[in-house]
């Protein structure tokens, strides 16, 4: 039987990524770490979004969006995030 290689992630005490399902779910991160004081840190986090309208509202309200996944169902959002993660992590 063939094992498939999984690809090795770093562990990172920060988030590597986060993934937005939504303009509010972008919306509602940007106030989440205000109220945490850490907003301008946030914008800064790569950002994976679901959809375009997802990913032209979080650049509106000034979030980082690195990818966009090019369906909404969960494998081809869970390839979108891992393909980022994975640049990420071999970018210097």
């Amino acid at each position: 039987v063939a094992r498939h290689a999984r690809p090795r992630i770093e562990y990172r005490p920060e988030p590597v990524a986060v993934l937005l399902t939504s303009g509010s779910t972008a919306r509602g991160w940007l106030r989440l770490t205000a109220s945490a004081g850490v907003s301008d840190a946030a914008r800064a986090i790569p950002c994976v979004a679901i959809g375009p309208t997802t990913a032209a509202e979080a650049r509106r309200i000034g979030l980082r969006v690195v990818a966009q996944a090019a369906a909404p169902d969960p494998g081809t959002v869970a390839d979108a995030v891992a393909t980022a993660v994975r640049q990420l992590q071999e970018s210097p």
